[in-house]
Parts: C-alpha cells; structure tokens; sequence
C-alpha cells in the first residue's frame, strides 16, 4: 500500500500514464507521480477532471478516491468491488455469525473506544475526567455497552470541546473538522472491507436497511478518538475559526498516515485499518473473538 495522501483543490486534469498520475494545470503537466506510492487521493473542486483509465486503475490498486459536496465535506468514495477471490465464503460466515457473539465484539469494540477517549483527554491534562472514562471501559458489559458508550461520549466531547455541540446546525468550524476527519477514516475502513471480501452492509452492532455502510461505522469507533485529538490540536489557539481551511484539511487527511499501536505494533493509521478488519474476518471464519483494535497510546 502507498503512503501519500494526495489532495487536489484547483482546476486540473488527472489523467493516467503508463503507471504514474499525471496532473495537468492551465494546459501544462505539473506533476507525475507512481501510483504505488499513492494511498489515497482527495478531490475538492468541481473543476477538475478524471480520466476513466485513471479512475479504473484507483479501484484495482485499492487507492481510495473521496469526493466533496458543494459545502466542502467528504460525500462519495471510489472503492474496489469484489477484490478477494474468497468473497463469497467469508460473506457467508460473516452472515452466519452468532448474534451473541456479535454482542462481544460490540462490547470490545466499545471498551477500546472508551479508553482511547480517556488516552485523547489525558493527553491535555483532563486527569480527572481521563480516569473516570477508564473506570467506565473497565466496567463495560455486553449488557450495557450502548448505554455506556452514550455517556462516555458526553463527557469526552464536553471535556474536550467545551460548548461544542455536536448535533447543532450552528456554524463552528471544529464540527465541520470532526465530520471531515471521521469521513476520511470511514473511506479507509470501506476501502478495507471491499478488499477483505467481506459485506460493507452488514454490521456488528449498526444495521440500518438505509445504510450500505453499516459495518464501517462499527470498525470505526475505536479510530474516532485520533481525529478527536488533532482537531482538539488544531483549534486550541483559535476555537473561535469560522471554518476549516485548506490547510487543515490536508492535516485532517493526513491522519491517515499518523502512527497508532495495534497488535503491539507501531503502524499508520491506513495499516491499523487493514489490520483491524482482517482480523475481525478472522473473528467470523474462526467464531471467536480475535479481533485487533487499535491503541492511541504513544499518538501524541
């Protein structure tokens, strides 16, 4: 897998040539890059073109293509279709999997989550609220994950982001930071679940009939948190900022290249995801619980 996060914001032309993108502006080609090197390419003006060749080689090289919408924010993403040859015999066991034992990866999923809620508020010096959300993902049980879970949240969200609220149709910029972030997250975990063969829409916990993504808002819990903490970052000095601009964007799709612990191995972000959904088809295959999760220690 490639490493760099390309993101485009002027008019241009991206064309394909031979096995390098190559990017055209004002009728003269600025830049040629291998498409091995690319991890994930972020498309943000409405100017600019997309030759099919290229589009075709970004689906087979599992190089994520994200999209935005007239207010800036992620809205569409290109990703493989049946890139495993084995997809039918782990969407099979995907589907099979015990109901309660979906209930245990909820509960893990959920318990690491928390405790990375607690690592992001000890990170700025939130010691007392940081403990009390390590109490909380000690004493989770699959009885009461969703309820848990719930007022974690709060508390993380009102310890970090003091004001910010989260549903509210007020302008401020650290939602609009937040949302941008956890979209490009969930593009690299749909990425990861198209590649691993198994179904997208069949989740863990979330299972709306409306939503073809469903499995990714799952995985995607315990990741939250990295995005929480460079947002958190980005605006300490300026929380006021009206908007996100180019800037911390590229910040924010740069998250994916951060460094995370998984399986007690220091990889990025883009790896951990990979990680985390093989083994979590793993979990199905075997009907245990083996899944891997990731850990924000070391992070900051």
């Amino acid at each position: 897998m490639g490493w760099r996060i390309l993101f485009f914001s002027e008019p241009s032309k991206i064309s394909l040539v031979y096995n390098n993108v190559v990017v055209e502006k004002d009728g003269r080609k600025a830049l040629f890059l291998s498409l091995s090197d690319i991890d994930a390419v972020v498309i943000e003006n409405r100017q600019i073109s997309i030759t099919s060749a290229l589009l075709g080689r970004f689906a087979s090289e599992k190089i994520s293509l994200i999209v935005v919408d007239e207010h800036h924010q992620p809205s569409g993403i290109l990703n493989p279709i049946g890139a495993n040859v084995r997809h039918a015999q782990f969407a099979k066991a995907q589907l099979l999997f015990p109901e309660e034992k979906k209930a245990a990866l909820w509960q893990s999923i959920i318990h690491q989550k928390i405790t990375n809620q607690a690592k992001a508020l000890e990170f700025f010096g939130h010691e007392k609220e940081s403990k009390e959300l390590f109490n909380i993902s000690e004493a989770i049980a699959i009885d009461n994950a969703i309820q848990t879970e719930g007022y974690a949240a709060s508390l993380h969200f009102k310890t970090l982001f003091p004001k910010l609220i989260r549903k509210s149709m007020e302008i401020d910029a650290r939602n609009d930071a937040l949302n941008y972030g956890y979209a490009v997250l969930r593009a690299a975990i749909l990425r990861s679940i198209a590649a691993s063969g198994l179904l997208p829409a069949v989740g863990i916990w979330h299972s709306s009939d409306l939503n073809p993504g469903n499995l990714a808002d799952d995985i995607i819990e315990p990741f939250r948190p990295i995005v929480d903490v460079v947002v958190r970052e980005m605006f300490a000095e300026k929380p006021d900022q009206p908007t996100i601009y180019k800037t911390e964007k590229l910040k924010l799709v740069g998250i994916l290249q951060e460094k995370i612990l998984i399986d007690g191995k220091a990889l990025s972000v883009s790896d951990a995801i990979g990680v985390c959904v093989d083994s979590l088809r793993k979990c199905y295959i075997s009907c245990e619980n083996v899944l891997k999760l990731p850990k924000i220690e070391g992070f900051r």
